[in-house]
């Protein structure tokens, strides 16, 4: 990435989500602004109202003390890019450039999108990748940034930045996960060769993807086998896909045939959903107070918080107490739920087992958190799909508990 350049990463799958990143410099830390989009005007994927995200974004602007917007590199995770691959059997490279160009001249609806290509060497010549990535939401933020008094200094996929970002000779797979949407690339000595992006809900989906993805586009490789794998995640998940994860040694024996090697994902999906996740974080350090943490959380944090606290509150008895550590939803002496705001996050505790939503769509994780032994149960909410999951979870609870609604007002 160019110097004074900073990153918008704009995912429009589901609710939606612009993630704006500045780098670290010599000075300054790396600094990072996260708006969902739930709440703006979207159409097709599109933004069509941006003077209140503009707005939005000054606002956050000005929190960081940013007086000044560098040009932007655009990254998009849009459901609506596509890609077209062609393999051209010519051994000359400006060749196949004349050849590649020469095609593209031809090709119909160019005008409808923005593009962008890479292309690397086989045994028997040359593969093309073209991206189309829709002209109109390109052109949506190009209107963003001059609103923002700079411009968009280059566009791409993610995937391709994701390929050039990752320092790795080796013949990989790699899945970058953020908010329930998933970006796989395929990489064969520093070539991407092919890039994906989807929506998830639990790991059994993302590796049929990778199956799928893997077996097609097994003769760009060369026949080559995939020797490793690595994930960046925005919550902790991990693959056994038979193969050596980035970073490590190679695994000093022949990769499994692709028969064995799918059996041996099987194993690990059935090995990853029998497993129960445990949140280790240790908070005694922290000395701010949930109250402080509920006013500097951003609207659409305390409006989820809000959302959820309603639900709990419409039960017979039920009364909430804010301390400290979180806010307690009791009746009586018994404690049935909690909930706290983290890392941009809203953290429901409940009075529950968690491995019951172990192969859920709602998966929770065992906390260990010190005081919070009767709520054991964790959900972390960032998302509108987690947030319709809280009130699934939430209804879960009022029929194993018993609890009695509050009766209508006349």
């Amino acid at each position: 990435m160019a110097q004074n350049q900073c990153i918008f990463e704009y995912c429009n799958f589901g609710k939606g989500y612009l993630r704006i990143f500045f780098p670290e410099k010599k000075n300054n830390a790396a600094k990072e602004i996260m708006i969902d989009l739930e709440d703006y005007s979207m159409e097709n994927g599109v933004i069509t109202k941006i003077e209140p995200l503009v707005d939005r974004i000054k606002f956050e602007l000005k929190k960081l003390d940013l007086l000044f917007m560098p040009s932007i590199l655009l990254l998009l995770r849009c459901e609506e890019t596509y890609r077209t691959t062609l393999a051209l059997p010519v051994k000359n490279g400006w060749q196949a450039k004349m050849l590649y160009n020469k095609e593209m001249k031809a090709r119909a609806n160019k005008d409808e999108f923005y593009t962008v290509n890479n292309s690397y060497k086989r045994t028997v010549g040359y593969t093309f990748n073209t991206y189309y990535m829709p002209k109109n939401i390109v052109e949506s933020f190009l209107k963003i940034a001059k609103q923002l008094g700079t411009e968009i200094g280059e566009a791409m996929p993610f995937g391709m930045y994701l390929c050039d970002s990752l320092d790795y000779d080796n013949n990989y797979v790699f899945f970058h996960i953020r908010r329930k949407v998933c970006t796989m690339i395929l990489s064969s000595e520093r070539n991407l060769i092919t890039s994906y992006d989807f929506e998830f809900e639990n790991t059994r989906e993302i590796l049929n993807k990778f199956l799928l993805v893997a077996s097609k586009h097994e003769f760009e490789f060369d026949r080559k086998k995939i020797t490793h794998y690595g994930i960046s995640a925005d919550d902790p998940i991990d693959f056994k896909l038979g193969l050596s994860k980035l970073g490590d040694a190679s695994v000093a024996i022949e990769a499994p045939k692709k028969t064995e090697l799918q059996q041996s994902m099987a194993q690990s999906i059935q090995q990853k959903t029998d497993e129960l996740e445990v949140d280790w974080e240790n908070y005694d350090d922290d000395t701010t107070i949930f109250s402080k943490r509920y006013a500097d959380a951003n609207a659409i944090l305390r409006n989820r918080y809000d959302a959820i606290s309603k639900v709990l509150l419409n039960y017979t008895g039920m009364k909430c107490r804010i301390t400290e550590q979180s806010a307690v939803f009791h009746i009586n002496s018994e404690v049935y739920a909690r909930m706290d705001i983290r890392n941009a996050r809203v953290m429901l505790y409940l009075a529950t087992n968690p491995e019951k939503y172990i192969n859920s769509r709602y998966p929770c994780a065992l906390t260990k958190r010190k005081g919070f032994d009767g709520t054991p149960c964790l959900y972390r909410i960032a998302t509108a799909f987690r947030q319709e999951g809280a009130f699934t979870l939430i209804e879960d609870l009022v029929t194993e508990k018993g609890l009695v609604p509050k009766p209508e007002e006349e």
